[in-house]
């Protein structure tokens, strides 16, 4: 890190210590300033001594803190919808105040320092499902990331009902397809909820027709994130054929009427 210190008097040819380590590349701006990068240390504060050619010099107790890395442990939850907007705990050590966090390179908003071993975020919003990482920067540059820590999870999609239309009675096997259709999900078809959901795989879903009178109807899926989509007059309920009369009411043997 490169450090800048502040004062006056300061000669060409000083020496600085840095804790117990005498600084080789002391930069002297002026006699006012003078920059060096910090040599590598553990954990915890460093004085800094001053001594100009003449033997004259200066301390300043306690200049600098010499911070850990933060780390990562967990987070829950770890997914969430494309909107974003759900909040997140963070479990890890050395959190320092004025923190960053990104999630698939998107900045986190509503940061909550917790102690140095927990923060809360709010999830941003993504453009597109999948994993993503996470990323806890710290304000003097160093960080820690998760990979593959959090998933975005997309909307169900339907693109085809088979078949398209059924009985007044019900009692029809009616196949869904489309992508992300998550265990749990709810159908309602028409304006009723269907109660004998079968989910074939993330992509496939049967279930039968309730009774209704004739007509089209919606489908509308909910996964239990809430995430929904819904497609209109997908399916149309056909009455019965009715027979109200033959003419001629009969014929020849032979056939041919």
């Amino acid at each position: 890190t490169v450090v800048t210190v502040s004062g006056s008097g300061f000669l060409p040819g000083l020496i600085v210590v840095w804790g117990v380590v005498e600084v080789t590349d002391i930069e002297l701006i002026s006699a006012t300033e003078v920059k060096f990068t910090t040599p590598v240390a553990e954990a915890g504060i460093v004085d800094l001594i001053l001594t100009n050619p003449d033997g004259q010099s200066v301390t300043l107790a306690q200049a600098y803190t010499y911070q850990p890395a933060p780390s990562l442990v967990g987070l829950s939850p770890t997914s969430d919808t494309l909107a974003g907007g759900t909040v997140v705990t963070v479990s890890g050590n050395n959190f320092l105040l004025g923190l960053t966090v990104a999630v698939g390179g998107i900045q986190a908003t509503e940061i909550e320092i917790i102690s140095a071993a927990e923060v809360k975020f709010t999830t941003p919003a993504a453009e597109a499902g999948g994993v993503a990482e996470l990323i806890v920067t710290n304000p003097d540059g160093q960080r820690a990331s998760l990979a593959d820590a959090f998933t975005y999870r997309v909307a169900p999609v339907v693109t085809a009902v088979d078949p398209k239309m059924g009985a007044l009675a019900g009692g029809t096997v009616v196949t869904v397809s489309g992508s992300s259709l998550l265990d749990g999900l709810t159908v309602v078809w028409g304006a009723v909820e269907v109660a004998d959901i079968e989910l074939i795989s993330a992509t496939k879903v049967k279930f039968t027709t309730p009774a209704a009178e004739a007509g089209l109807v919606d489908l509308m899926v909910t996964n239990p994130d809430g995430q929904s989509v819904t497609l209109a007059q997908v399916y149309t309920y056909q009455p019965a054929p009715t027979v109200t009369g033959i003419s001629p009411s009969m014929g020849a043997l032979a056939g041919g009427t």
